[in-house]
């Protein structure tokens, strides 16, 4: 995700959010990141470090959620792994 634009970057972690069902804090809390950090990052105020993105990223997939950026088509595409009950 580090290539994404901060604002696409934010819209795709509110998304990736959304997908779990998780509040900000869940995030901050499963990513080892403070949730002024969350906030930061969802309201592309600022730049984010790469350690803070890859391990936000890292978390979402770790939970079933991930990106791929197709720079070429400027395509982002979301997968959602449905964990069965």
């Amino acid at each position: 995700m580090k290539n994404l634009q901060k604002d696409v970057m934010a819209r795709i972690c509110r998304a990736l959010r959304a997908c779990l069902g998780w509040e900000q804090k869940q995030l901050s809390e499963k990513a080892s990141v403070a949730i002024s950090t969350v906030q930061s990052v969802e309201s592309a105020k600022h730049e984010t470090n790469a350690s803070t993105i890859k391990s936000i990223q890292d978390t979402f997939e770790e939970n079933g959620v991930s990106v791929s950026y197709d720079e070429e088509k400027e395509e982002v595409t979301i997968v959602y792994k449905i964990k069965k009950s």
